[in-house]
Order: structure tokens, then C-alpha cells, then sequence
């Protein structure tokens, strides 16, 4: 068996071991400014060879809830499809003139604003995707991707899904997965900055050398600033933890699956953010009486150079540390709506009504013509990355495992609607492989610097309790 651009998986950013490090990686996940990354893909992909069935073995939460809403056991079908023009894909927003946009538009003739599978692969009713505007946005953005770069190997492209569970609960696991995601956004936007200031530091410093009785005060309510900050940091940790524990369970759900280990692992999550929450509340109130503290001094030191060094530097401190506070409250109250929604789950049926939905989507993938790795696939609306990044197997058996890694950067006006998020998929010819494997190929994603953390946790399918109803070839 040959193995296609994992030798290379120690390069890469990495996550340091200490909360430190951790929280440092969370930042650059989930941070102001966060770019895609763009890892290497493999060298060389056999597109014949990688036509026909695969099973979906896992995929980061962000799209498993998203674009996969109460689907287990999800399958593509890949057909040769000959050539197609190219579009380089992620799309690089800021070619596009958002002067222009159109102004919100209905759908195109014919298209409803509630998605439906083609026609042949419906057995039941589906369940609706995306919000309408959304998708409307979509189809807007489609007319003003860039021209084709070239023309590439294409296949047509059947993935189908057997959705089970029921749509109220559905309601719950969406409302969780956006409380969630709010969480970590409000962690990053208020916690990263005051984490990454060094205001404290120079406050320490300049009050030192300046030696004074006041000065030495200051100086020990700058220790105190940098002990609390260690303490939120450590708080912040707690609650991308306890996110991390929420996901898995309501990716669970999200596949049909609940039970009192489901349920614990969810109320253990909020808990856990819960208690987090108060503490970062708590040390920011810490910060908050140091700096009121060196305020109140800062006027008696005789050295007006460090006098005004420390009042500017807390006085950054100051605004900083008002948004982390009102961070704390935010989270706490986030923590009990999603306890509430945990309770609210327990006590409805989770299996969809009348059985299993069959759900299926058709769409088109097109091969880079100079990167082979880098695919571009579309479903309707525009195109997105699909990208190999690690490739197991011969190409003449068909190649065994396959790891696809997607993102997107947003302009500002999508990111109100929705959050940018790393998407991995493992895929293989059979409906299982070890843990092993799986755990490897995640860690040398993660090593690209993909984020498969927090509200974005790898979620593992369900291929092995499939039906088979869903295995058919496309028409």
C-alpha cells in the first residue's frame, strides 16, 4: 500500500502541551482576522481510480451540523464525468466588486427556497437546509466567481444520507450548535486581545525600575493583573472543553443516537462552562480592582515618563478587560439555555416520524489541471474547495482512504450569517476503519494547522448501522 503526502506530517504548526499553547491555538482558530490555512494536498490523484462508492467514516462538526443535518451513514458516489472548465477555489472575496452585488433576489426560476433532493432520490420526505437568504446569497456570489482557470478531469458527484432523526429535535441541535459557536466567538473577540496584551508586563517593568514605595505597589498590582490573565486563560481552556464535550454529544444526537451517556456527556459540557464562565467573571473583577488600584498611584510617582507609561498601559488594560467581563455573563447565561435545550431533548422521541428519510444531492467535481489535489466540487451554489490531502492505497485497487479538507474565506457581510469553519472528511471504501488510522489522519490534519477543535470537533458517522437503501447508483 502506497501512502501519498503523509510523510510530511510533522510539518506544521504545533500545539503546544500547556494551556498556554492551547489557548494560543485557539486564538489562531477562532481569533479576529482568522484566514483559511492552505496545506499541501497530494502530488498525484488517479481520478478513475477514485470514482465509485465511499463511505463518509467522519467530518468535522461545523459541516456534520450544518450541511449534514440529522443524516448518518452518509455516502458519494463519484462517476467519470469526462472534462469541465476549472474554477480555482477557495474563492478570493476580495477580487469580487461587492460594489455590485445584486440586491437580494428570489431564486432562480424553478428553484425553491426550500431544497428538495433530485428527482430518483427521494424515498420520503427531506428535511429543509440552509436559510433562505443563505441561499439566495449563494446564488448571487455564483454569477461573480472568477472565470474558469482551465479545464480538469470531472465526475458527477451522488452523496446521499439516511436522515433519522426527528426535526424538533433537529431545532434543539441547531440552536445548541449557534449558541455554541457564539460562545467561542465571544471568547475569542474579548478573551484574545487582553491574553495577548502585554500592558501588564510593561506596567511590572516600568514600575520597578522606578522604585518607589507607590511604584513598588504598582508593581505588585501588575503581578496581580498577570495572575489573574493566567487564571482566565486557564478558565478560557475549561470552556472550549466543555464546548468540545456539547459537540460530541449533540453530534450524536444529530445522528439519532441518545441515550443517559449522551445526555451526561451535554449537561457535563454546560456544567463544566458554566463553572468557567463564573471564573473568568470573577478574575476579570480582579483585574478590574488592580487597575483601579494603579490608577489611583499612578498620579504620585515622581518619574512622569513612567507615570504616563502607566497610565496609558492600563488604561488599555481597563478596555479590554470590560469586554471580558461582560464575556463571563454572556457564556454563563449560554451554558443554561444550553442545559435547558439538553433537558428539552430528553423528553421528545428522537427518530424521525415514520422512519428513514433517504436524503441525496448531485453536484459536479473538477480536477485542478496543475495541482491534481486541489478539486473544485459544485452543488448548486458556488463552488467550494475540495481538497486531498492525504490519499491511502494503490490506485489500480481503487486507493482505500481518502482525507478532503474544505474552507472558505468569508467577506464581512457573510460572516454575520455564518461562521467560517475548517471542514476535514474521512471517507473509505469500507464502513469501517480503525481507530488507529483515524486518530493518525486527524493528528496530521492538525498538524497542517487545520482546526478540528472546539465547536469544529471531528464527529464520527454511522456507516455500520446503514440500511443499505442508501447504496443505489446515481440515475
Amino acid at each position: 500500500m502506497s501512502t501519498c503526502n503523509l510523510a510530511s506530517s510533522s510539518s506544521g504548526p504545533k500545539h503546544d502541551p500547556d494551556v498556554h499553547g492551547q489557548f494560543t491555538s485557539f486564538c489562531k482558530a477562532y481569533g479576529p482576522g482568522r484566514r483559511c490555512p492552505t496545506p499541501p494536498t497530494v502530488p498525484a490523484v488517479d481520478i478513475q481510480a477514485y470514482t465509485g462508492l465511499w463511505y463518509e467514516i467522519g467530518v468535522t462538526a461545523g459541516f456534520k451540523i450544518e450541511s449534514e443535518l440529522g443524516s448518518r451513514c452518509v455516502t458519494a458516489n463519484y462517476t467519470a464525468n469526462g472534462t469541465a472548465p476549472y474554477v480555482r477555489t477557495p474563492i478570493d472575496f476580495s477580487t469580487i466588486p461587492f460594489g455590485s452585488l445584486p440586491a437580494m433576489a428570489p431564486p432562480p426560476s424553478g428553484h425553491s427556497s426550500t431544497p428538495t433532493a433530485p428527482d430518483g432520490l427521494l424515498d420520503e420526505e427531506s428535511t429543509p437546509t440552509e436559510s433562505e437568504r443563505i441561499e439566495q446569497l449563494g446564488f448571487n456570489l455564483s454569477a461573480l466567481v472568477p472565470p474558469p482557470e482551465g479545464v480538469g478531469k470531472a465526475v458527477k458527484v451522488l452523496n446521499r444520507g439516511e436522515n433519522v432523526t426527528s426535526p424538533v429535535v433537529l431545532e434543539a441541535v441547531v440552536k445548541i450548535s449557534v449558541i455554541t459557536s457564539k460562545v467561542l466567538s465571544s471568547l475569542a473577540t474579548t478573551t484574545c486581545p487582553l491574553v495577548s496584551s502585554e500592558s501588564a508586563q510593561r506596567i511590572k517593568s516600568a514600575a520597578t525600575e522606578e522604585g518607589s514605595r507607590s511604584a513598588q505597589a504598582i508593581a505588585r498590582s501588575a503581578d496581580g493583573i498577570l495572575q489573574s490573565i493566567a487564571q482566565i486563560v486557564e478558565a478560557a481552556m475549561e470552556v472550549v472543553h466543555g464546548v468540545e464535550s456539547i459537540t460530541f454529544g449533540i453530534g450524536e444526537v444529530n445522528q439519532g443516537h441518545y441515550d443517559k451517556a449522551v445526555k451526561r456527556q451535554i449537561a457535563s459540557g454546560s456544567s463544566v462552562v458554566n463553572k468557567a464562565a463564573r471564573e473568568i467573571s470573577r478574575q476579570a473583577n480582579n483585574v478590574k480592582r488592580n487597575v483601579n488600584k494603579i490608577l489611583k498611584l499612578a498620579s504620585s510617582l515622581s518619574d512622569t515618563t513612567v507615570a504616563k507609561t502607566v497610565i496609558q498601559e492600563t488604561q488599555k488594560i481597563s478596555s479590554l478587560i470590560l469586554t471580558t467581563m461582560s464575556a463571563g455573563v454572556e457564556i454563563k447565561e449560554a451554558a443554561e439555555t444550553i442545559r435547558k435545550e439538553n433537558r428539552f431533548i430528553s423528553k421528545q422521541g428522537i427518530l424521525r416520524p415514520g422512519g428513514i428519510a433517504v436524503t441525496g444531492i448531485r453536484g459536479q467535481a473538477v480536477q485542478n489541471p496543475k495541482e491534481p489535489g486541489k478539486i473544485t466540487v459544485n452543488f448548486g451554489g458556488f463552488p467550494g474547495a475540495y481538497w486531498l490531502i492525504a490519499l491511502e492505497g494503490e490506485p489500480a485497487e481503487g486507493y482505500e482512504v481518502a482525507v478532503i479538507y474544505g474552507c472558505q474565506d468569508l467577506p464581512p457581510f457573510l460572516q454575520s450569517l455564518r461562521r467560517q469553519d475548517d471542514s476535514v472528511f474521512i471517507i473509505a471504501r469500507k464502513r469501517e476503519i480503525p481507530e488507529a488510522t483515524v486518530n493518525r489522519l486527524l493528528a496530521f490534519a492538525k498538524g497542517l494547522g487545520i482546526n478540528t477543535s472546539g465547536d469544529n470537533v471531528f464527529i464520527r458517522g454511522n456507516s455500520r448501522d446503514c440500511t443499505g437503501r442508501t447504496f443505489s447508483t446515481a440515475a
